[in-house]
């Protein structure tokens, strides 16, 4: 017979393994790569992909502030640490939690005139690393993100490549 002290550990365990989730453990690798990138203060003073375009005509170290994804295709390469990043709303339009970016006048406008950045995630050794970025950084689509790294802006195709030093994450979607 089971009394009231063993009942509550059996529906205790029971439900840590009902609601724990399907998630595997991260690797090793994946976890050092997150501490290596990710980290948890701010950058100060993150240029947007317009402004940082004028000051990017040679390589140079800088800080932008953008969001994973341009709202059309997958942002993510497979099996290689580069994503996209595309123009972040102007100062505190877009907060709202169900503002559509991709619906807005404003921001399509905003999206439309303004590059994008080609971000990578290099190893020691200099070589991007050979995993997708959502995997190494835990990112999503949409995500608001403030880099710091070094870029260059290319006129031609209208884009900034830039190989990531630090990533924080301004929000969670």
């Amino acid at each position: 017979m089971m009394n009231f002290r063993s009942f509550g550990w059996y529906a205790l365990g029971l439900g840590g393994l009902l609601f724990s989730g399907c998630e595997k453990p991260l690797s090793p690798e994946i976890l050092a790569w997150r501490k290596e990138f990710l980290c948890d203060l701010k950058p100060s003073d993150p240029l947007s992909l317009t402004d940082a375009k004028g000051k990017l005509q040679q390589e140079a170290d800088v800080t932008l502030v953008g969001k994973v994804g341009t709202g059309k295709l997958d942002p993510f390469v497979k099996g290689r640490a580069q994503f996209v990043l595309s123009e972040a709303p102007a100062g505190g339009h877009g907060d709202e939690k169900d503002h559509d970016s991709t619906e807005c006048i404003y921001c399509r406008r905003r999206l439309a005139e303004a590059p994008l950045a080609i971000v990578e995630l290099h190893n020691a050794s200099g070589a991007v690393i050979p995993v997708s970025a959502k995997e190494a950084l835990g990112i999503v689509d949409g995500q608001r993100l403030v880099i710091e790294g070094r870029g260059k802006y290319d006129p031609e195709l209208n884009s900034i490549s830039l190989v990531a030093k630090q990533v924080f994450v301004d929000s969670k979607k």
